[in-house]
């Protein structure tokens, strides 16, 4: 109960700051210092939620808002996925393939190809 309480104090944080997380600069000791959690409590909160590391939390918030960013046509290309947070386009790739289960690449290509067909695009998710 005290992991659910500290990661919700966690999630509040991130849900209402997105502009510290999407510099590339935000790390683990930064999410630390401003929700007042030391590197344990942190750490021992989100995996309690089922995530890894402090790192794959703080990248999860990263690709849904590249996502939604896609799906708003406001990142068109691979280069422009850095917006999100990510401090290299190869960290944006491998993060967004580990967590959705496809290449961004791909995941561009087909909702860029979709909406070029004038087609409702729908970027299917990848099973559990």
């Amino acid at each position: 109960e005290a992991n659910l309480r500290r990661f919700n104090r966690i999630q509040f944080w991130m849900q209402h700051h997105r502009e510290a997380w999407t510099s590339n600069l935000f790390n683990r000791d930064i999410l630390c210092e401003s929700v007042g959690y030391n590197r344990h409590l942190v750490l021992q909160s989100v995996r309690s939620q089922g995530f890894n590391n402090v790192h794959d939390y703080i990248n999860s918030y990263r690709i849904d808002y590249l996502k939604s960013l896609i799906r708003r046509r406001e990142v068109k290309t691979v280069t422009e996925c850095l917006v999100a947070g990510f401090g290299a386009v190869k960290t944006a790739r491998s993060c967004f393939e580990k967590m959705e289960r496809v290449p961004l690449d791909e995941f561009l290509a087909e909702y860029n190809q979709g909406l070029s067909n004038g087609q409702n695009v729908s970027v299917t998710e990848a099973p559990d």
